[in-house]
């Protein structure tokens, strides 16, 4: 352990990781900004996580590392726990099983000191190459509102892990991750933030790699518990209409009918047979949420919520066949 306080702690979840955290290491120490501090919290791992994991925290790293171990609780207890040891004044959050850029800590931080603001998000990737393409690195800063829309309708773009928060921030709104959750936990407490923060800083490029796991918790199966993302959308529209009231009411309208678009893309996607697919779309209110997305601005999203909504048998083999044409490009 150094004697040097840490500007960063970068909050690592790990639940059966012990293929990715040399990778991971690797990636670490690879970082341009080396003034930081790995904190992992295995997650009641059943493979060799907690053996590698004390293993490598006496390793002599560049950086420090610290080791949590808990039984298993899920990734929002993980980060909770990890907040609570972390000691840098900045936060980041990373997947065990993903790949950061060598300028990810960077840049990061570099915006938050160039734009004052105490959040900075940069952008996410499954394309790894275009880590290389950096031609303007220069954050732009949001208000609150012209964020909260960018968040609403391009926020595929953007991730809990591709981001640097300032600890006070956690503290001075007093957020946690929503625990019990498996879906959307995330986006739930960066909703809440925003709603709060005045400015934020986004950064114009990739920097965080996301790796498609075929066992992570949102490619493994698709069951009835995906409804967590809706209730906590739910949730979210009084504070909304408290902490960001000229936004409230475009969030009311959108942002729960978005997840039902996309538990009925995800239910499209991986259900082999229609029959499943109407099974399933039937426990949720899919007609009457998709009817809100009818003025939705992007039009991808508009228009297949008008086709499901015309015909669900359409809907379906359109999205197959979309699926199949993306797999053989």
């Amino acid at each position: 352990m150094s004697e040097k306080k840490c500007d960063v702690s970068i909050i690592i979840p790990v639940f059966n990781g012990e293929y990715y955290i040399d990778r991971l290491l690797q990636n670490l120490t690879e970082q341009t900004y080396q003034n930081f501090e790995a904190i992992f919290v295995n997650d009641g791992s059943t493979d060799c996580t907690a053996q590698k994991l004390d293993f490598v925290k006496d390793a002599g790293y560049p950086f420090d590392i610290t080791v949590v171990h808990q039984e298993n609780g899920g990734v929002s207890v993980a980060r909770n726990r990890g907040l609570s040891v972390a000691s840098g004044e900045y936060i980041c959050f990373i997947d065990a099983d993903d790949v950061i850029s060598c300028d990810y800590l960077m840049l990061l931080r570099e915006s938050l000191r160039c734009s004052g603001t105490d959040v900075v998000m940069g952008y996410i990737t499954r394309d790894s190459q275009k880590f290389d393409l950096r031609s303007d690195t220069v954050a732009q800063v949001f208000d609150k509102n012209a964020f909260l829309r960018e968040f609403l309708y391009r926020g595929i773009r953007f991730s809990i892990c591709a981001a640097m928060f300032s600890k006070a921030c956690f503290k001075k709104y007093s957020l946690l991750f929503p625990e019990g959750y498996r879906y959307s936990e995330d986006v739930y407490l960066l909703w809440q933030l925003f709603a709060r923060e005045e400015r934020i800083a986004v950064l114009p490029c990739p920097i965080y790699f996301y790796y498609d796991n075929p066992v992570s918790a949102m490619n493994r199966t698709i069951g009835l518990d995906r409804k967590q993302a809706i209730e906590l959308m739910e949730k979210l529209e009084p504070v909304m209409q408290k902490y960001a009231p000229d936004f409230g009411a475009e969030f009311c309208q959108f942002a729960v009918a978005r997840h039902h678009w996309s538990i009925l893309w995800q239910a499209a996607c991986m259900l082999d047979s229609f029959k499943d697919f109407k099974e399933y779309t039937d426990h949720f209110d899919m007609r009457q949420e998709l009817r809100k997305l009818f003025a939705y601005p992007q039009r991808n999203i508009s228009w297949s919520s008008r086709l499901y909504c015309v015909s669900p048998l359409i809907y379906y083999h359109l999205i197959r066949f979309y699926k199949r044409l993306k797999k053989n490009l």
